[in-house]
């Protein structure tokens, strides 16, 4: 369902570039790409939390290498979405500002905690409309998605129950994998 909502958004990007209306204020990002950069951004900050919490109290090198990569390319992806972000959202800009009020200072919140602010999180009258459009049908093709994976897992459940208990009998058969 995601990919055929964002599969919708760019045919609709392509038929308005056709009939001469451009909303893109980027030549290589356009308002669907950039929110979209955006779920993705917040997807890869869940995945470092997720990941920094699974570390045991003495890492091996090659966890703390992963999670150093997966750090680096988070500041890299938050770099670009800021860059794109200000062209097509500048309020967050003044956001950002006052996050961190002195510019030489070392940024002091972890980059799994940064707020992409995306558009929902802004106030209407300050984010374009057409924004938060995209970000709504994004958000409910990816909710759409998840309930449906949710299904198939329960499906799963149910059907190795029933099969359990029309077909095996006794502890020791119910306890194989």
């Amino acid at each position: 369902m995601q990919a055929s909502v964002r599969s919708q958004l760019a045919e609709l990007e392509a038929q308005e570039l056709q009939a001469g209306i451009n909303h893109s204020l980027d030549d290589n990002v356009s308002p669907s790409i950039l929110i979209t950069g955006g779920i993705e951004l917040e997807d890869l900050q869940q995945w470092l939390k997720h990941n920094i919490s699974d570390l045991l109290l003495h890492p091996t090198d090659n966890q703390k290498e992963a999670i150093i990569h997966r750090t680096n390319a988070l500041q890299r992806c938050i770099n670009s979405w800021t860059r794109y972000q200000q062209l097509y959202m500048p309020i967050v800009s003044t956001l950002h500002s006052s996050m961190n009020p002195s510019p030489g200072a070392p940024q002091t919140l972890k980059l799994q905690d940064f707020p992409p602010h995306l558009p929902s999180a802004l106030n209407h009258l300050n984010c374009n409309h057409r924004l938060m459009k995209h970000k709504w049908k994004l958000r409910q093709a990816q909710a759409h998605n998840a309930l449906s994976e949710l299904h198939s897992h329960l499906r799963l459940h149910s059907h190795i129950y029933k099969f359990k208990d029309k077909n095996l009998q006794g502890q020791a058969a119910s306890t194989h994998a």
